[in-house]
């Protein structure tokens, strides 16, 4: 009797504890617009999402592939990566029990590449209605200043869609260089997001963010997907390749002649 108590009470413990940091972290995600979640891949799960990755990305010459769209199509892996537990459990904390996952990309930047991304909103180029789309930026190699990772306006995202200037897109800016927002709209200061493999970073779709080019040796490769409440609506045939991660989708909209 006495070790059910104490498991009942580890128990117990474990569910508040994480409860606590799942209320952090949706408290830092409306203030912010992101949230840090540190190991949240083991190391045997990272690694194996590296060499499931790798598999994919085949050449390292910088001007084969750097974004490949949809890995989990094509990788059981990346799939499991993904639907990982404790990932959806905090994107539930952020956007509901009922979600979806729409669409991956593997972004690599390969080693001494001019691949910046300037700063951008990921909501205005997607065909999706309302703004409530949550990026996890998964962490699949070491991602630092000097090599890429990720930085971020903190609070922007509380300021909607902002204006922006035409750009003509870059050859590695991964398809989100055409939109370069105003500078001068900035009225925080640039945070660098550094993380380590198997961390993941979730944002906002209207969070403004970018990245610097990749001055090192080593590769900087993410995953990242794009999860959404099946309130939103998708044209353009952006939901045919919908996973529904928890809950329902009572209007068919994500899942219809989709497996659940």
């Amino acid at each position: 009797m006495h070790c059910q108590a104490c498991r009942a009470a580890s128990g117990k413990s474990l569910a508040t504890n994480t409860a606590q940091l799942h209320n952090a972290q949706s408290a830092s995600f409306a203030q912010n617009g992101f949230s840090v979640l540190k190991n949240c891949f083991s190391s045997e799960h990272a690694d194996a999402i590296k060499a499931a990755s790798a598999k994919l990305l085949g050449d390292s010459n910088p001007e084969a592939n750097n974004w490949i769209n949809a890995p989990h199509a094509a990788s059981s892996t990346i799939l499991e990566a993904l639907l990982h537990q404790p990932l959806l459990d905090a994107l539930e904390s952020l956007i509901g029990a009922n979600f979806v996952c729409w669409g991956s990309s593997l972004l690599c930047k390969w080693p001494q590449t001019a691949s910046a991304v300037n700063w951008h909103q990921d909501a205005g180029y997607w065909p999706l209605q309302p703004a409530a789309t949550v990026t996890a930026w998964i962490a699949v190699d070491e991602a630092r200043p000097l090599n890429g990772c990720l930085s971020v306006i903190p609070g922007s995202h509380r300021n909607g869609p902002l204006p922006y200037d035409d750009t003509e897109p870059g050859a590695h800016a991964f398809g989100f260089d055409s939109r370069r927002i105003r500078e001068e709209l900035l009225t925080t200061a640039p945070l660098p997001l550094p993380i380590r493999a198997g961390d993941a970073i979730l944002f906002s779709d209207q969070l403004v963010h970018g990245s610097g080019p990749n001055h090192t040796d080593q590769r900087r490769l993410a995953l990242v997907a794009r999860y959404a409440p099946v309130h939103v609506r998708a044209e353009n045939g952006w939901n045919s390749q919908a996973i529904l991660c928890r809950g329902h989708d009572p209007s068919g909209h994500w899942t219809q002649g989709h497996p659940g």
